[in-house]
Formats: C-alpha cells, sequence, structure tokens
C-alpha cells in the first residue's frame, strides 16, 4: 500500500492528529516489507545525525511545511520513530496506537497505554534509535 493510499485508507485526511504520527505511519506501512538499505530509506535524516544534527524533538507540524529546507529528512524521521517501534511491538499494537492518535486520543495517552512510556522517554529512544542508525550506515 502506498503512502497516500495509507492517508485515504485510514481516514488521516484531514485529521487534527500529531503530523509525525499521519506521515511516519503512512511511510511505515508503505515501507513496511522494503528491502532497500537504510542509507537509501533514511539517509537524509541519518546524514544529518552523523553531521551532529540529530533532532532534539520529535517533528511538529510546522517541520511538514511544503516551504521548510530538509524535508525529506523530517518525513524520514517520523518513519524512523515507526521502524524503531516496529523492532519491539507487533503490527497491532503499532496499528492501536496510530488508531488511538487518528481517534483524538492525546498522544500522551496513546504512547503510555500503547507502549508504556511517555511522551519523552519515547522521544530519547528514537534519538538513542537514530544514532545508533547512523553509525550502522556507511
Amino acid at each position: 500500500v502506498s503512502h497516500e493510499a495509507t492517508h485515504l485508507l485510514t481516514s488521516a485526511v484531514g485529521t487534527k492528529a500529531e503530523t509525525w504520527v499521519v506521515e511516519g505511519f503512512a511511510d511505515f506501512v508503505a515501507l513496511h516489507d522494503d528491502t532497500a538499505e537504510l542509507s537509501l530509506s533514511a539517509g537524509q535524516v541519518l546524514a544529518d545525525v552523523t553531521a551532529d544534527k540529530t533532532p532534539r524533538r520529535l517533528p511538529t507540524s510546522a517541520d511538514f511545511a511544503s516551504t521548510r529546507h530538509g524535508l525529506g529528512a523530517v518525513y524520514e524521521s517520523a518513519w524512523m520513530v515507526f521502524r524503531m517501534l516496529g523492532e519491539t511491538y507487533d503490527d497491532a499494537t503499532i496499528v492501536s496506537f496510530y488508531d488511538a492518535v487518528i481517534s483524538d486520543t492525546s498522544l500522551a495517552q496513546a504512547v503510555s497505554t500503547s507502549f508504556g512510556l511517555t511522551v519523552d522517554q519515547l522521544t530519547d529512544d528514537w534519538k538513542r534509535y537514530l544514532v545508533k542508525s547512523a553509525s550502522t550506515v556507511s
């Protein structure tokens, strides 16, 4: 299923849900069985990390503005949250998290219920994951 089809199939179009969740999940679905090297799938964000520009926070809606420089890295960074989660949790848990956020459950509540984490813990895990991933990509 493509990124854009995921948006349509999950009623994400026009949602007020966290943009990084909507975009990251769409890429998670679209790239679920992708076998490309991580340097291709997430090369822009990992290059930023290698250049000592690791994101300090999860992407905001403003980060996804079409006029922003580095938009590819922003999308990749959102996908990397879901890629990280996919290494620990099954698809059903990730879909449940996504459904909760799309259904107007607060991000904090959805993260806590689905993963037993706070948003700060999720963010810290993701930043470490980015650094680890960048160190394995040549």
